[in-house]
């Protein structure tokens, strides 16, 4: 597993929704405004903390994310991902991203994912524990 993607996954516990939810009298969460992104009217808005800061920008028109900008502060020169959600998908009425694309600071793509599928309440096997 390359190294970037390694540092993007491990950063990525810290900025976990249940993580955010959790703690959240730890985040400041700010609104920026307004800015356009692959041709949409978006919403900006700035969660943050002393270790990291997660800018969503959010299409005004479906009001789904459509990136998120990823700031880890815990290093001596903070590492900035970019990750942009190319495809939803409609299931059982929830919009879920189902293609996403991952890039450093550089613009280098380190982590692409497309789901084939994806199932809600699905019926799990007792024995599978």
């Amino acid at each position: 597993m390359p190294e970037k993607l390694i540092r993007f996954l491990s950063i990525n516990l810290n900025r976990n929704l249940i993580n955010i939810i959790k703690f959240k009298t730890k985040y400041r969460i700010v609104y920026l405004g307004s800015q356009h992104f692959q041709g949409k009217n978006c919403d900006v808005v700035l969660l943050q903390n002393e270790n990291f800061q997660m800018k969503t920008l959010i299409d005004k028109k479906s009001h789904l994310p459509v990136q998120m900008i990823y700031k880890n502060l815990e290093t001596d020169e903070p590492e900035v991902f970019y990750r942009n959600i190319e495809k939803y998908a409609d299931i059982n009425g929830i919009k879920y991203p189902v293609h996403t694309v991952t890039f450093d600071q550089n613009g280098e793509k380190i982590c692409e994912i497309k789901l084939e599928s994806v199932e809600f309440n699905v019926p799990v096997n007792e024995e599978e524990f």
